[in-house]
C-alpha cells in the first residue's frame, strides 16, 4: 500500500522565493538534507500534461483504484504539493516524502493494519508500516501534513518537527533560485565525484568524453514548467570556469548528435526544434541550460521509438 502512496506521489512529479514553498513543509525538512525536490501537485494536476497524464494513470493502475477504495486517499486529488529530501549518502541512504493534502488518517491506519501491516507509537504520533515492512513507513502529523520514508529519518522528522533546523546555506541558495520559477524543481549538493570514476568515459559516435567533466559538477539545480509550452532550466556549479565551458560544448555535441537523427528517428525528430532553439550559457565556473518544448510534442515522446540507435552511446 505504501508502494502505491510513494509511486502515486511520484507520478505527480512528472521572481524566485524560497517562501513560494509551504513553510509548514520547509519546517519539516531534517537537518543533514543534501538533496531536495519539490513538486506543485495542484498546478500540475491543472495543466494540460498533467490531464493526460492522469487520464491514463486512472485508465491502467488497478492497483491505484483498490488503494484509492481502501483507504480513502486518491493522490490525483488529494495531493497539494510535495517534498522529497534525502541525505544524498550512497552507502547509508535516507530518503523521504513530505506531502500537504487532504488525508484520513485513521482510515489509512485501520486499512494498513487490515493489510497486515504494523503501527508503532514515536513521540505521540503513529508509524505505519506497510506488511513486512521495518525500514520504513508512514506518519501524519495532522490532517493535511504527511511524511513516508526510511525508518530513521522519519523518526527524525517527527522527533525534531516543533524545532525546524536552518538548512545549509547553498541548499538555500538554490531554493531561492528554482522554488519560485516551476512547477517541479530540484537542488542537489552532491558532486558528480560520487557518481563516476576517471574511467568511465562515455563514448558517442567516436567522439570520447572523460568521467573527470562529470567529477568537475559540485553542485546542480533545475525546474520544469508546464503549460501549453513546457519549460525546462537546469544548472551546473562546476570546480572551474574552464570546466563549465568544457561541460557546455559536451551539452551542445550532443544536443547535434540528436538534431543529426532527426530524419531517421522519430523521437529525435520531435526534440530536434526544441534543441536547436535551446539556450545554452556559461558565468564563471556555472553553466545553465534552457529550453521549450510544446506539451503536444512530450505526449509524442512518450509514444516514439528509441531517441538514438543503439549503438551510437556505450560506455567504456
Amino acid at each position: 500500500m505504501f508502494r502505491s502512496l510513494l509511486l502515486a506521489g511520484a507520478f505527480l512529479l512528472g521572481s524566485s522565493s524560497l517562501f513560494a514553498l509551504d513553510q509548514g513543509l520547509l519546517d519539516l525538512v531534517p537537518a543533514g538534507t543534501r538533496v531536495i525536490s519539490g513538486v506543485q501537485a495542484e498546478k500540475i494536476k491543472g495543466s494540460p500534461l498533467g490531464q493526460y497524464l492522469m487520464a491514463h494513470m486512472q485508465q491502467e493502475n488497478e492497483n491505484l483504484q483498490h488503494f484509492i477504495q481502501s483507504t480513502g486517499f486518491d493522490p490525483r486529488r488529494d495531493v497539494q504539493e510535495l517534498l522529497f529530501v534525502s541525505n544524498g549518502d550512497p552507502q547509508q541512504p535516507q530518503m523521504a516524502v513530505i506531502a500537504r493534502g487532504y488525508f484520513d488518517p485513521a482510515r489509512i491506519k485501520s486499512a494498513a493494519v487490515a493489510a497486515g501491516g504494523s503501527v508503532e507509537s514515536f513521540a505521540g504520533i503513529d508509524l505505519i508500516a506497510g506488511k513486512g515492512k521495518k525500514e520504513g513507513g508512514i506518519a501524519f502529523l495532522d490532517n493535511t501534513l504527511a511524511v513516508a520514508g526510511n525508518k530513521v529519518l522519519l523518526q527524525t522528522i517527527v522527533s525534531s518537527r516543533k524545532s525546524p533546523v536552518s538548512l545549509d546555506p547553498q541548499l538555500q541558495t538554490g531554493l531561492r533560485r528554482v522554488s519560485g520559477q516551476g512547477d517541479a524543481w530540484f537542488v542537489s549538493l552532491i558532486p558528480g565525484s560520487q557518481f563516476s570514476t576517471e574511467n568511465n568515459n562515455v563514448t558517442v559516435h567516436g567522439q570520447q568524453f572523460s568521467g573527470a567533466l562529470i567529477q568537475s559538477v559540485l553542485q546542480s539545480s533545475g525546474w520544469i514548467r508546464l503549460g501549453d509550452t513546457i519549460k525546462v532550466n537546469l544548472q551546473a556549479v562546476t570546480r572551474s570556469e574552464k570546466d563549465a565551458q568544457s561541460l557546455a560544448d559536451v551539452v551542445r555535441f550532443l544536443s547535434s548528435m540528436v538534431q543529426m537523427q532527426k530524419e531517421n528517428q522519430p523521437r529525435a525528430a520531435v526534440l530536434a526544434q526544441a534543441l536547436n532553439d535551446m539556450q545554452l550559457s556559461t558565468d564563471g565556473n556555472t553553466m545553465e541550460m534552457s529550453l521549450a518544448l510544446p506539451e503536444a510534442a512530450l505526449e509524442q515522446l512518450m509514444h516514439s521509438g528509441p531517441l538514438v540507435r543503439p549503438a551510437a552511446a556505450r560506455l567504456h
